[in-house]
């Protein structure tokens, strides 16, 4: 398998769909892109592709988290209600959110704070 092609989305700004012998594969975020290294006229082995596929799965919904993160402060309990509507299975969403925790876009004490004083200015 053949990486043939790099093309930027034209919908999702910052990233980048992956054609492998012609056809598109899966998408990637620019710094996920930046990261795996891959460049057209790459060839791949089954397990490599599947490891990249992976990435990708992780990219788009750390990027979708963090989106929904940007429009206001979330707790956890939202979180995770989120990405089991976009199908996300269990094991993938505790994973998501222990790396939102970890840089620091996820925390429930900080969001129940913010949430009590809004409140408090109504």
């Amino acid at each position: 398998m053949k990486i043939t092609d790099i093309k930027q989305q034209v919908k999702t700004q910052g990233r980048y769909s992956i054609f492998i012998d012609g056809k598109f594969s899966f998408g990637l975020g620019e710094s996920a892109l930046m990261q795996s290294g891959i460049r057209v006229g790459r060839e791949l082995n089954g397990a490599e592709l599947a490891i990249l596929k992976d990435t990708a799965k992780t990219d788009k919904a750390y990027n979708q988290a963090l989106g929904l993160i940007a429009r206001r402060p979330r707790s956890e309990w939202e979180m995770r209600e989120y990405l089991k509507r976009k199908d996300y299975d269990l094991e993938f969403i505790d994973t998501l959110i222990e790396r939102l925790y970890t840089s620091k876009w996820l925390n429930d004490e900080d969001f129940t704070r913010k949430w009590v004083d809004n409140r408090r200015l109504l």
